[in-house]
């Protein structure tokens, strides 16, 4: 996502002069590749007005201060503009309510609103350690109940069926119901999508956020669906007022624009966003983090906050003694996550820094760790250091690969064992973060 916009603008960047101020002159280029590439992201026409009258207003007279040239001066300039463009601060969800905390679903047709209703559950549940119940109150498409039941099955979550007779403002009472009695920390509802036309379903959304007074009226925005989707997040606002929104599908080719638009047009925040098909893909939405990604300059902590979730019991077992099995583990959690060039994508690396962290290894060469770790015994697997040649020897072939990568793998099994040994100290694990964190040469951080 975002690669036609932060392609345009960094050539934009290259034709920006070196005089000592910036001047309309020097950065009408950039503003013109800029708008291009937001009407092409189908960002709405009057965001893509005020925030380039914005930027302009705040770059012409900025001072070139030393050591920083005029294109990084103005590209600080633009991370500060769209950064207050997607809200400014990152805004959690409100907790801070009498259990159980209701959130509320709402969206249009197709929007994934099921999928992610599982997503927050299971965020809510891992990161925020809370006992959560997943209820639908979705009557209007097939098997809708049933697809979310089987959802709440997979990540582990309880799940409330109720009485699918029941109207919806019935059903939703007896949902609040249940939830009050099973001491619950939050109730999360899915409700039927509406069409971009549709208005006779609004009243019933009405009286279901009368009886469940939510604490999060959250809009579920499919990013693919461009600002069409974020105009409707206006009717929805309208009517049951939004108190913030989740984007989806931000893995996806996705041009971008409703992102860009929505907090505009409802002027309510963007809070969390899942950005790919597991279900431990979501994550806080931190606006200024959410920028660097757009002007790709490099961002961890997204990343490194969904791995935090998909942590598993052995993980934690073996953190202390890091042998095959740890590594297998890791291996396949990175595999599950889509291997390192998704990470790259997550981290909002771009160009030789995203090639270089792909160069470490490849998805073959991950499937051929696997299967060398796979031909060991259990007990060879505990027992790394008592591999001698004979074992080796027999691990490769039996994995169909040979010695020689055998012992490279060995080599990386090493380096991987140091670099756990370094992140169990406080110093080790703040050089680990400074170096994931590092912007690319030539990129200033934004301003304070």
């Amino acid at each position: 996502m975002f690669g036609g916009l932060g392609e345009r603008f960094r050539s934009g960047l290259g034709r920006i002069g070196k005089q000592a101020r910036l001047t309309e002159d020097s950065i009408k280029p950039a503003l013109n590749d800029l708008r291009l590439a937001l009407l092409e992201a189908d960002t709405a026409t009057e965001v893509v007005t005020d925030l380039l009258t914005r930027l302009q207003t705040r770059a012409l007279g900025e001072d070139v201060q030393r050591k920083l040239s005029p294109s990084q001066v103005f590209m600080g300039v633009v991370h500060h503009e769209l950064t207050a463009l997607l809200g400014g601060q990152a805004q959690p969800l409100n907790m801070r309510v009498q259990p159980p905390a209701v959130f509320l679903q709402v969206g249009l047709q197709g929007s994934g609103k099921t999928t992610n209703l599982a997503k927050l559950g299971l965020w809510l549940k891992k990161l925020r350690k809370k006992k959560i119940l997943l209820t639908s109150l979705d009557n209007t498409r097939p098997a809708a109940a049933e697809q979310l039941q089987v959802l709440a099955a997979k990540a582990q979550l309880d799940y409330y069926h109720g009485d699918r007779g029941l109207e919806p403002p019935s059903l939703a009472t007896a949902m609040l119901e249940q939830a009050q009695l099973g001491g619950y920390d939050c109730l999360l509802v899915d409700t039927a999508g509406r069409a971009r036309t549709e208005e006779t379903r609004m009243d019933e959304l009405k009286q279901i956020h009368a009886v469940l007074k939510p604490a999060e009226t959250l809009y579920v925005l499919d990013c693919m669906a461009g600002q069409d989707a974020a105009r409707a997040a206006q009717a929805f606002q309208a009517a049951v007022s939004i108190s913030g929104v989740i984007i989806t599908k931000t893995d996806s080719a996705a041009r971008g624009g409703a992102i860009l638009s929505v907090q505009y047009l409802i002027g309510k925040p963007i809070k969390m966003m899942s950005d790919g098909e597991e279900l431990t893909d979501m994550q806080d939405f931190e606006p200024a983090k959410f920028v660097n990604r757009i002007m790709g300059i490099a961002d961890a902590s997204g990343f490194l906050q969904k791995a935090g979730m998909t942590v598993q019991e052995e993980q934690t077992r073996t953190a202390s003694h890091f042998d095959f099995n740890a590594m297998r583990t890791q291996l396949m959690q990175l595999q599950k996550m889509g291997g390192l060039t998704a990470m790259a994508e997550k981290m909002g690396l771009q160009g030789a820094a995203a090639q270089l962290l792909q160069q470490q290894m490849d998805d073959k060469q991950m499937r051929k760790y696997l299967g060398f770790i796979d031909a060991m015994t259990p007990w060879e697997r505990r027992h790394p250091e008592r591999l001698n040649g004979s074992r080796k020897l027999r691990i490769s072939r039996g994995s169909g690969g040979d010695l020689a990568e055998f012992n490279r793998m060995l080599k990386r099994f090493k380096l991987m064992q140091k670099t756990g040994a370094k992140m169990k100290t406080a110093k080790g694990r703040q050089k680990m973060m400074h170096q994931l964190k590092g912007l690319p040469p030539g990129v200033m951080p934004p301003p304070p």
